[in-house]
């Protein structure tokens, strides 16, 4: 190949030496199309930039030219490449140049590859290097550590033998050996993946999961052309002529063939090395591997027949290395991966015949004249004679000595003659134009065939008979078939993808379609089966994708007319003598027509009316006759009734026949003169003529199996035989899954599909008796095989009708759940009762003799699905409505009659489906993310603190870990629980940690490969449920306070191997940083100091994991990954993990700080701290994903938070605050939606906004962030939680920017409109209290009017100056004259532009809410909050019965009280207060006698009875004093004045109701010689409520004088106070200020301001009383 360029493949090594960039190797680039749903290609990345390069465009299309062989050329690129003036020294950070080009050229005399190519290999292996590392030996400590966590297992003694020295395994790791050992492997693994990447790319571009023409007959829409088919379509364009590639590929096979014979000769000198040998060998049969399957797909793709280049190419080189029949070795992977090469073999040697294509060519009657021996080459085969003849002779020499792999293309040969010879003889005699008698014409190929027929053997004078036997009997060519369809269908046993298993399935089903000559004989009735199940078990097709057009076996099968006649119509006809038809119908059973007017699967139109009925007949059966003598065909009539099915009681075995009783079907009957034949004398066997429905017939012979049933089956004297029932169940449970399926496929269709489904099983339930249904009957068979076999024991019982009812009880599910949950509670399946508990005891005296795990395995998909049904419907059967009809409605049988491995992948199966269910019951219980997303809100801290500045000071931990409503899900609370207690105790031992330790240990023994695709991916699955079952634990344990678990312990001690797992595959990264996330969080929730990670982790491993962590995902760069690593990052420097922040932070370690745990050496230090990663990276913030963005925004707002000294290291980075600033200012409310952005701003606005008195600019910024943050929630986004926490937090952010820029003094132009915006915002939320609290959404309510409160004061407040708490207590002026000074109230109610929104809240907000808040009190007063009247209150307006309400809650609050509090009798009396500052509103109190309502009420009953004051230790009496003086006298004044001398007779009845306050507030200024309370001599303090509350009486008492001087006052009579003794002592105290001061009892107030307020309160109460008694 000619010289690398500089390109996205291989850019300049200064930008690998800076680590500004990484090479994608081919390894990284298969994983990514592996998971190319994962990534987003077309958007500017690394990812897109490699796989759009025409370079790698190139090599993928010429694979094996990507190491050619060194030249100049190559030579002289190479040292252009790594000249001094590409590779400046300063850029030369971890790597040494020299020591790298000396690796490239030794690489490139070892592998004979040319230079270039071999410096990029040299490369990638030292990006890969800290990897490399990191999945090194384990030190003593670290075996030491995972040993306690596993206690004594397979795996902790395992990883035990894996220990060395950490130094000298070091020293290993770095000496040159050591290295270049390292890169021949990563030349080997580049090799094989190059073919690997180019394999994936054909299959999704050669067979798409839809048309993406958009022609699927209106199926839903067509698939969009994905970035991974638009590359093969680039790459198919560079690949040019197919024929020749193949012709490449055949050349590289043979290279690696003569690779493997002579050996790699790697470390000859040094006497060779047999792993390094071993290596070799694996990898050139997977190269071959990888090649031949591509071959397959270029052939099976070829719209036309094979070209003769190509078919004489390929042969030549098959009848070269014997068909790949075998290789011999003993090593057993060695000889699994070439078990690979020879299926892949066997098929392109029959794909290339294409028997199906060239025997419709041959049928065709059209004569191409092209057709010759010496026909072009890149023709067809057939148009070519010679190669016919060539083929021919190569076809006879191999079949005389067989090999089972060249079998199939033998009998392709073979049908390819019979087709060929039949279109000679076709046209070998037609009548001539003139009719004169018949003459030759001759066939093009009749002397070809002339010639290729002489050639015989000895022994047969037929060709084709010959070939044919041969194929058949010495190559067991069925037999080869069955084992070749069993192997190919996808699962973790099969060695190729599901997508080229499945066209060559395809391929074997045409062979067999065009090999029907042979008849209907049972191996090719076997083959059949395979071939179309493919080894599938019910649980590989429900767990399947979608299949894609071009792969659909089953659907293809239907289209063979030939092979369903000789096939399915044979065993129609044979049935039920013999039972291959239930055999093909279950296999059949999913297929269905998606495609077409109806929703039925395909096989019920082949069984919904069988013809005949084939059975064996007693010996002594005489009632038939013969007919038809002289034909001598055996056939017969009956002569007498014969009843399939009879009534009977079975007693000990024997049958009584109660047909008599039993109603009879007539499809059930064969009636007599029905004609049939006999088909053997002895036993007597015979078919007739007898129609009948399948479906019924098959729920009749599911009813005979019955114990306790009361039907025989006539054919066999008792019930049906086992194997039939298990395969009448297994059809039913595939037509429910096939259903279900093809719902998911087509959404729109799913009414369409279940009425199809409601139809088969009505059939199927038409002829049971006793008013039974097909569900009831196969549950009742399941439950009869459960305690059949709860008592059995050994390896020889078949499970096969147990394990059928548990796939039908799955399919049944989504159709049927008020079915299967009785059927489960009284079945005994698991131990939930009396008798329960039998699946263990069947797993332990069967299964686990057998080494077989079906049932096991169906029970945990039944139970994945079982807690799926419960979180999918959990709402809906709270609400359910049962049917009593049996099939009428869409609730068709939910009524019942009840009430409410054997091998590594069974392992793994199991492991896997038991884990995710563990997984969803523990997330949707606990309500929690099983992978923290950016913005969760379980990444609040709740040590961080950052919200402890919120406005009404009341802001609590719930939003952090917010507990969810168990009311819904509480069907699986119990299971949730138990494994809570189970994984989450403080003293359980090892033995539920050894299997998910196993787990781990299996992954990190596994690395990923190329080959054994399925098995791999298996694994993954397991060990990422695995990881994610860990995290969810962890976090439902932080949630639920349950810290110091045992997991918790046992995961720090197997952190070494978690660590390695991040290294072993790109599929475990995120699972492995979020689960140390959930680690350091769990470990961080208790006072105690969390246990060290990187003292877990070891000295070496630890730099290695933080070396590996530095490269952030690269150069994949995930975002969802790369956000997770930032996740975990911020939480260690949040939490307490002070030597792995201060090496994030600084980039090194200090020295020893593993000493607890490590070895004593120093961390080397980082490339650069990740700090500085951060803050560079947001200096270009504008251009950075989102969710990379935010995710970093935390990082550095916490590590600001908790490390002080970085807020000056993001001093050093001069374009963070500013390129921050401006990306704030330009977002648009848009912008500001997704729940992650708030998450980041949340933390960095509330670093920003600390003190920005001084920045007018960035006031501005977050003045209009605030309001956009409110803009965005009036936005309709849905009910869904994730849109709540939305607002939430978007609200928060809004309400603590509010608050600062009002303390900071901004311009009141910047906040004046948001009244408008958050009353908007308040509207489109559509939301009350009352709401609120349904919902559950109600501190997101209790937000907006924080904020609304807070918008009301900018526009009440004139200056900067508050009204004073005395005014605000009272609401009136210390003069009497001069009426009430509305304050706030008047300023608001004057600002005329704002008047509609202040009526608007009036109405809404306090008329409405208080009457809510006082309902929601009485009916819910724990979910209630005091707070939220106080937010009323401050709301200031009111309108229509908020008085009566507010009344009424005065009534109810001593039976409200609060540990003795009767804190809503004060806030309701405060309420009525603010009202009464409104004169209508203080009028109409007077109407609705607000008055005698209170004082009926209990609370006022105690202040008549008590004495009460200020200066007493209980809390509830302190709050009546308050109500008291707080509120009731205000109240009456406010009342007083604005109704006047009417009330006022009302008002001195109502005070003259406390003679105990009365004589206790007149005495309280007495002096100490004057005091009538107290001893002479004994101090007496006195307090602001006090001066209050007589300065309040003194105002009401004055107003009264007032009234009785006029006309209409007169009869109101004297309140009975003492004025004369409150003047004394006033006017006593005010001349003595040193004696007062003594006697000031600061309660609750700051003792310097106490004093002047108290004076203030004496000098208004001597100015009222002076001017009264002047008066009197």
């Amino acid at each position: 190949m000619a010289p690398i360029p500089d390109s996205a493949y291989f850019p300049s090594l200064d930008k690998f030496f800076e680590g500004d960039q990484q090479l994608i190797s081919w390894k990284t680039a298969c994983s990514v199309l592996l998971r190319s749903d994962e990534f987003i290609i077309g958007k500017p990345s690394a990812l897109d930039s490699f796989f759009s390069d025409p370079v790698v465009v190139e090599l993928l299309a010429h694979p094996f030219k990507a190491f050619s062989a060194p030249n100049p050329q190559t030579k002289s690129a190479f040292e252009t490449k790594t000249s001094a003036i590409n590779v400046t020294p300063s850029s030369i950070t971890r790597h040494n140049i020299k020591e790298v080009k000396d690796d490239a050229l030794w690489l490139s005399t070892e592998a004979k590859i040319d230079e270039v190519s071999a410096l990029r290999v040299v490369i990638v292996e030292c990006q890969d290097r800290p990897s490399a590392q990191l999945l090194g030996k384990l030190s003593k400590e670290e075996a030491a550590s995972i040993q306690e966590a596993a206690g004594t297992s397979k795996a902790s003694t395992a990883l035990l033998s894996q220990i060395s020295s950490p130094d000298a395994d070091r020293d290993d790791f770095d000496s040159q050996e050591g290295r270049r050992l390292r890169i021949l492997r990563t030349y080997l693994s580049e090799r094989r993946n190059v073919l690997q990447c180019l394999n994936i790319i054909y299959q999704a571009t050669l067979y798409p999961h839809k048309d993406v023409t958009g022609s699927d007959k209106g199926k839903g829409t067509a698939e969009p052309i994905s970035w991974i088919r638009t590359l093969g379509v680039n790459v198919r364009s560079a690949n040019g002529d197919g024929d020749k590639w193949v012709i490449e590929a055949l050349a590289a096979i043979r290279i690696n063939i003569e690779n493997m014979e002579n050996g790699s000769r790697w470390f000859q000198p040094d006497g060779g090395r047999e792993d390094i040998e071993m290596e070799w060998m694996h990898n050139q049969i997977i190269q071959i591997s990888h090649a031949m399957e591509i071959i397959y797909q270029i052939v099976d793709t070829n719209p036309s027949l094979s070209s003769s280049t190509l078919v004489v190419a390929w042969f030549e080189a098959m009848e070269q290395y014997g068909f790949f029949a075998q290789l011999l070795t003993e090593d057993p992977m060695t000889e699994a991966l070439f078990l690979s090469v020879t299926i892949t073999a066997t098929l392109v040697s029959l794909s290339v015949l294409s028997p199906a294509t060239c025997n419709d060519f041959l049928r065709n009657a059209d004569v191409d004249p092209r057709i010759s021996q010496e026909a072009p080459l890149d023709l067809p085969y057939i148009f070519n004679l010679r190669t016919v003849a060539h083929v021919h002779t190569m076809v006879m020499r191999v079949s005389e000595e067989i090999p089972a792999t060249a079998a199939p293309m033998v009998l392709a040969w073979a049908d390819i003659l019979q087709a060929m010879s039949n279109r000679v003889a076709e046209r070998a005699i037609v009548p001539d134009e003139e009719s004169h008698p018949q003459v030759s014409s001759g066939d093009v190929f009749e002397a070809t065939l002339e010639t290729m027929l002489k050639g015989l053997p000895d022994e047969t004078d037929d060709i084709i008979q010959y070939l044919a036997s041969s194929a058949v009997d010495r190559g067991r060519v069925f037999q080869v078939l069955t084992d070749l369809g069993l192997r190919l269908g996808g699962t973790p046993n099969s060695n190729l993808s599901a997508t080229v298993g499945a066209r060559m399935r395809i391929a074997i089903l045409d062979l067999m379609n065009s090999s029907s000559a042979v008849g209907y004989i049972p191996e090719l009735v076997e083959a059949t089966l395979s071939t179309l199940t493919g080894g599938q078990t019910y649980w590989d097709f429900s767990d399947a994708e979608h299949l894609r057009p071009a792969c659909d076996v089953l659907s293809h099968f239907f289209n063979q007319f030939v092979l369903v006649d000789l096939i399915l119509s044979s065993a129609k006809n044979r049935f039920p003598y013999e039972s291959a038809l239930l055999k093909m119908t279950r296999s059949l059973s999913t297929c269905y027509d998606t495609d077409g007017a109806s929703f039925d699967p395909l096989i019920l139109r082949e069984i919904a009316t069988i013809d005949t009925f084939t059975c064996q007949l007693p010996d002594d059966f005489g009632g038939y006759t013969t007919t038809q003598e002289e034909e001598n065909n055996n056939s017969v009539r009956l002569t007498t009734t014969l009843h399939l099915f009879e009534g009977g009681v079975r007693l000990r075995g024997m049958q009584h026949s109660a047909s008599a009783l039993m109603k009879v079907d007539p499809d059930f009957v064969i009636p007599s003169n029905t004609p049939g034949r006999m088909i053997l004398d002895s036993p007597k066997v015979a078919y007739w003529g007898h129609q009948y429905p399948g479906l019924k017939y098959f729920g009749k012979l599911l009813e005979t199996f019955l114990a306790a049933g009361d039907v025989i089956y006539t054919v066999t004297g008792g019930a049906a035989d086992r194997d039939s029932i298990a395969d009448i169940i297994g059809t039913f449970a595939g037509l429910l899954r096939g259903n279900s399926k093809a719902a998911e496929a087509d959404p729109g269709s799913i009414e369409n599909f279940k009425g199809e489904a409601r139809r088969y099983l009505e059939t199927a339930s038409s002829g049971l008796s006793q008013n039974r249904d097909i569900v009831a009957v196969i549950f009742d068979i399941f439950q009869e095989e459960l305690q059949r076999y709860s008592t059995n024991f050994g390896s020889d019982v078949s499970l096969e009708i147990l394990t059928s009812c548990v796939e039908f009880i799955h399919a049944v599910i989504p159709f049927y759940p008020g079915r299967v949950w009785p059927l489960m509670s009284r079945s005994g399946l698991l131990e939930l009762g009396r008798g329960g508990g039998r699946l263990s005891t069947i797993v332990g005296s069967i299964e686990v003799v057998s080494g077989r795990f079906d049932l096991l395995l169906a029970c945990t998909y039944l139970f994945e699905s079982l807690v799926d049904d419960i979180i999918s419907r959990a709402v809906q059967r709270r609400n359910l409505e049962k049917s009593g009809a049996r099939f009428g409605n869409d609730e068709l049988l939910e009524m019942g009659t009840g009430v409410f491995g054997q091998m590594q992948d069974d392992r793994r199966r199991l492991s896997r489906n038991i884990t995710t269910a563990f997984d969803r019951i523990l997330r949707f219980t606990y309500g929690i993310n099983s992978q923290p997303k950016p913005g969760d809100d379980t990444q609040f801290n709740p040590k961080d603190g950052v919200f402890s500045k919120m406005i009404m000071g009341n802001q609590s931990k719930q939003g952090m870990h917010k507990k969810p409503d168990l009311r819904i899900m509480e069907a699986i609370l119990p299971a949730a629980s138990h494994l809570v207690n189970s994984f989450l105790s403080t003293t359980s031992g090892t033995l539920r940690f050894r299997p998910l330790l196993e787990t781990l240990h299996d992954g990190f023994n596994s690395p990923p490969s190329t080959a054994f695709i399925n098995a791999m991916t298996l694994r993954v699955d397991q060990v990422t449920a695995t990881l994610a079952l860990a995290t969810i634990l962890l976090r439902v344990g932080v949630l639920l306070g349950r810290s110091h678990s045992q997991l918790e312990s046992q995961l720090f001690k197997a952190s070494p191997l978690i660590a390695r797992l991040y290294a072993v595959d790109e599929a475990y990264r995120h699972s492995v940083v979020s689960l140390f996330e959930a680690l350091i969080l769990s470990a961080s929730n208790d006072s105690a100091e969390p246990p060290s990670l990187l003292g877990f982790l070891g000295t070496q491993t630890s730099k290695n994991f933080l070396h590996v962590l530095s490269d952030l995902d690269k150069p994949l760069r995930r975002q969802s990954c790369t956000t997770a690593i930032w996740q975990f990052l911020t939480v260690i420097v949040s939490n307490r993990q002070q030597w792995f922040a201060n090496y994030l932070l600084t980039g090194h370690g200090s020295k020893n700080p593993l000493k607890n745990k490590g070895g004593g050496k120093n961390l080397a230090t980082l490339d650069r701290p990740l700090l500085d990663t951060a803050l560079d990276s947001l200096s270009h913030i504008s251009s950075l994903f989102q969710p990379d963005a935010l995710a970093m925004l935390d990082f550095v707002a916490l590590a600001q938070n908790f490390w002080p000294w970085a807020t000056y290291a993001a001093a050093k980075h001069a374009a963070f605050i500013k390129a921050i600033s401006e990306y704030v200012g330009t977002l648009k409310p848009v912008q500001s939606s997704p729940q992650a952005l708030l998450h980041g701003w949340s933390f960095l606005a509330i670093e920003l906004s600390n003190d920005f008195s001084n920045q007018p600019d960035l006031q501005k910024i977050f003045a209009k962030m605030s309001s956009d943050c409110l803009v965005s929630n009036k936005r309709s986004q849905g009910l869904e939680e994730i849109f709540q926490r939305l607002n939430q937090r978007r609200a928060e952010l809004s309400l603590i920017l509010i608050q600062r820029l009002i303390e900071s003094k901004t311009d009141k132009q910047e906040l004046t409109g948001l009244l408008a915006t958050i009353w908007d915002t308040i509207q489109h939320s559509e939301t009350s209290f009352e709401r609120a609290l349904l919902a559950g959404n109600i501190e997101y309510y209790r937000t907006l009017l924080k904020l609304l409160f807070l918008a009301l004061r900018v526009h009440a407040e004139t200056g900067p100056q508050q009204e004073t708490k005395q005014g605000f207590a009272h609401g009136v002026s210390t003069n009497p004259a001069s009426g009430l000074d509305f304050k706030s109230s008047n300023r608001l109610r004057d600002s005329s532009p704002i008047i509609p929104i202040a009526l608007a809240i009036l109405e809404s907000v306090v008329a409405n809410g208080i009457s809510q808040i006082a309902t929601s009190i009485h009916d819910k007063i724990a979910e209630s909050n005091p707070e939220d009247v106080v937010l009323v209150t401050v709301s200031m307006f009111t309108l229509n019965d908020t008085a009566r309400v507010a009344v009424s809650l005065f009534s109810w609050s001593d039976s409200l009280a609060i540990d003795g509090d009767p804190v809503y009798g004060e806030l309701s009396i405060l309420f009525l207060l603010e009202l009464s500052t409104i004169p209508p509103m203080a009028e109409q109190l007077a109407i609705e006698g607000a008055l005698g309502q209170i004082s009926g009420t209990n609370i006022v009953g105690f202040l008549r009875s008590a004495v009460i004051s200020p200066s007493t230790d209980s809390a509830g009496i302190q709050r009546c004093y308050n109500i008291w003086v707080r509120g009731i006298l205000p109240l009456l004044l406010n009342i007083l004045v604005a109704v006047g001398d009417a009330i006022g007779t009302e008002i001195a009845l109502f005070l003259n109701q406390f003679p105990n306050l009365l004589k206790h507030s007149s005495e309280a200024f007495d002096t100490p010689e004057t005091s009538r309370m107290v001893a002479r001599g004994t101090l007496k303090n006195i307090t602001l409520s006090m001066c209050s509350e007589v300065h309040s009486l003194s105002l009401i008492l004055y107003v009264l004088y007032g009234f009785r001087q006029s006309d209409g006052g007169a009869a109101i009579p004297d309140v009975d106070w003492d004025i004369s003794n409150v003047l004394e002592g006033v006017e006593y105290w005010l001349g003595s200020r040193v004696l007062l001061k003594e006697r000031i009892n600061p309660v609750g107030e700051k003792a310097t301001k106490l004093e002047g307020k108290i004076i203030g309160e004496l000098w208004g109460i001597r100015d009222v009383l002076t001017e009264l008694t002047g008066g009197t």
